[in-house]
């Protein structure tokens, strides 16, 4: 098993998420942990793929995700768990991640909407944001919605 640098989330925590992993406030979004899941619940997860409207477990979109997008080098294909999140005001379905090159979380797509994106689970990456901006009045409201703890 490998060492990862970010941990594995918290259920029911909230974490900020950026869309398409561009770190900025127009990408900002709040996610919610609902499930870790490991590689053998990922296997028995059966979800009706946007690719052929046939049934894949979760475990197997993800593989092909990685298969066929392996030219980005984001995903890590040894991925130690999954993590299942619901992000209101970007997508009304769940929105799944798996370990990334760098030991984070991007999500992948299960519906065909291209839900991809970063969860910041160590806050790294928020906090180098807030620093960025915490002394620029134009950006007051949206420093509030970060998630800073």
């Amino acid at each position: 098993m490998k060492k990862y640098k970010t941990h594995i989330p918290t259920v029911n925590k909230r974490y900020n998420f950026y869309d398409d992993g561009k770190i900025s406030f127009a990408r900002h979004h709040i996610a919610e942990v609902l499930k870790i899941l490991t590689i053998e619940e990922a296997q028995n997860i059966q979800i009706k793929y946007y690719d052929d409207e046939e049934y894949w477990s979760l475990y197997d979109i993800y593989k092909h995700t990685c298969d066929e997008y392996d030219y980005l080098k984001l995903y890590d294909e040894d991925t130690d768990v999954f993590v299942e999140c619901i992000i209101p005001g970007f997508d009304y379905e769940k929105v799944y991640f798996a370990r990334s090159m760098d030991g984070g979380f991007f999500s992948f797509d299960t519906t065909g909407s291209w839900m991809s994106g970063r969860l910041d689970v160590d806050g790294e990456r928020t906090r180098n944001l807030y620093n960025d901006y915490c002394d620029d009045w134009d950006y007051k409201d949206a420093i509030e919605e970060l998630l800073l703890d």
